[in-house]
């Protein structure tokens, strides 16, 4: 089980990452179109930064730097609107486009050592809207001309609601098949230079708790070698003496008790007088 100081460190490192995010564009790759004026959405803590518009290249892997379309140095803010356009931007080139978030000023646009947040991609169109006006056939009995008139109101009002719905920024439900192209070719660049936040939560998260893991694995050791020495040197004492034990030679035994006597076993006489 990890231990809870790790959990800390990680939850402390994640925290400020997602409380900083896009809400729109949307991430089902919404299509805006040339004329129309976008609510951006999002959720900061910082209160001086940029935003800036950047076109994803598809051949190449990068992206290309645009001009920026937001700043403010006493945020935060939550959202801004936003009228689309290409600048000078190409849609031969690409059409596909994202947000950049980058603390501080104009001097930061290039940075990647700074705090910065980049939105989902989506896709800019120069493209008029579709005739979707069917024609309505007459079933009155009225005159021609009242006929005339309804079907031109019904008519009007069919490209009204087109024409707010689309406004709204609602998405195609089916994709031409430009955009499915791009979506595919689009999936290696959310690896380069930390675009992709989910991407950046992940990699970042497993280097953080790789290092502190290894650290603690470490330490474990290093405390069971120090515990094994401990123990290594209480005991050689006892051994030294079981050792000198078995070395040292038992005492030889005593010297057998010599008697002096003559041969005949008799004392010799000694002169009293």
């Amino acid at each position: 089980m990890i231990p809870f100081g790790i959990l800390t460190c990680v939850s402390a490192f994640l925290v400020p990452l997602v409380s900083s995010q896009f809400i729109t564009p949307l991430t089902q790759r919404q299509q805006f179109r040339v004329g129309e004026v976008q609510k951006i959405q999002y959720r900061t803590k910082l209160t001086n930064y940029t935003i800036a518009i950047w076109q994803q290249q598809l051949a190449g892997g990068s992206a290309n730097l645009g001009p920026v379309v937001f700043r403010t140095t006493d945020g935060p803010e939550t959202e801004f609107d936003w009228q689309v356009q290409l600048y000078s931007f190409d849609l031969a080139v690409s059409n596909v486009f994202f947000f950049w978030l980058k603390e501080g000023g104009l001097e930061n646009l290039g940075s990647v050592e700074v705090e910065a947040m980049s939105s989902a991609y989506f896709n800019i169109t120069d493209e008029p809207l579709p005739s979707s006006s069917p024609s309505i056939p007459s079933t009155s009995t009225s005159p021609p001309s009242s006929t005339t008139a309804s079907a031109s109101s019904t008519i009007t009002s069919l490209s009204t609601t087109s024409s707010g719905e689309h406004q709204k920024g609602t998405t195609s439900s089916t994709p031409a098949p430009s955009e499915l192209e791009n979506s595919g070719l689009n999936l290696p660049v959310a690896a380069q230079a930390g675009i992709g936040v989910g991407v950046s939560i992940v990699g970042l998260t497993a280097i953080v708790c790789g290092i502190l893991w290894f650290r603690y694995v470490r330490k474990q050791q290093r405390m069971l070698l120090e515990l094994q020495q401990q123990q290594r040197v209480y005991s050689q004492p006892l051994d030294d003496v079981e050792m000198l034990k078995s070395q040292t030679p038992p005492l030889p035994p005593p010297p057998p008790f010599r008697y002096h006597s003559n041969a005949t076993g008799r004392s010799t006489p000694v002169e009293l007088g």
